[in-house]
């Protein structure tokens, strides 16, 4: 099962507020992006080539808010974390950004490095579940899809098999009732030789001698139409 490597992506319009998370980050071994808007961070989303763990987001940036930017993030990869980081709290905002799903955390700045990453931490914990969970599923799938193939392969062998096994029983059939009827047909003549003394080796002399003549006669009709001379035909 593939491991997934993980890294944050940071948006914030303050560069002093990215590079202080990025040095946070350097220093705990955490690989990072950063955006300075929200536009920037939805072309990042959507050109990187494995899901991002975890999104930092300031709330209040120019052209795009925090939360505008949270709700698309999650429709391009819903398995990101998504936290919201920022010096303002509306408390009926973020209530209603965690009620919906938008954001799972809110950070308030400034905030304590040691809790910074402590979250971050989590945040990649519950990413790692979800991926091996979808990965889990995603093979089960696989595994089932090839589970009923072979099944279907196996049921079409068999139905296969079967028809042929009732061919080669009808075949055998037929062979056995020609064989008793062939059976019955010499039974039947060797009875009626018997029956009539036809089986002592004179009687079967004279039938030999018999049916000897009468071979013998047809062939001197027809050689005699023939114009063909045999001995002894004068």
């Amino acid at each position: 099962m593939n491991k997934h490597k993980h890294s944050v992506l940071i948006v914030d319009d303050e560069k002093q507020i990215s590079t202080a998370l990025g040095r946070i980050f350097k220093k705990n071994n955490i690989d990072f992006v950063c955006c300075t808007s929200g536009e920037a961070g939805i072309k990042e989303l959507n050109n990187t080539e494995a899901p991002f763990s975890l999104i930092l987001s300031d709330q209040r940036m120019p052209g795009m808010t925090g939360i505008d930017f949270f709700a698309r993030a999650r429709e391009i990869s819903p398995g990101t974390i998504r936290i919201l980081i920022s010096g303002y709290s509306d408390n009926d905002v973020l209530i209603d950004a965690i009620n919906k799903g938008i954001i799972q955390k809110f950070i308030q700045k400034p905030w304590e490095t040691k809790d910074l990453i402590n979250v971050v931490k989590k945040g990649f914990q519950r990413f790692s579940n979800a991926f091996e969970n979808e990965q889990f599923v995603r093979l089960a799938k696989q595994q089932n899809k090839k589970l009923y193939q072979l099944d279907y392969n196996l049921n079409e062998k068999v139905k296969k098999y079967k028809q042929k096994i009732v061919e080669l029983d009808r075949k055998i059939q037929g062979l056995k009732n020609k064989v008793v009827k062939q059976n019955d047909s010499d039974k039947y003549f060797e009875e009626w030789l018997r029956q009539h003394d036809m089986l002592d080796s004179n009687n079967l002399k004279v039938l030999f001698r018999e049916n000897l003549d009468t071979l013998f006669e047809k062939f001197r009709d027809i050689a005699g139409k023939n114009d063909f001379i045999m001995p002894g035909m004068n």
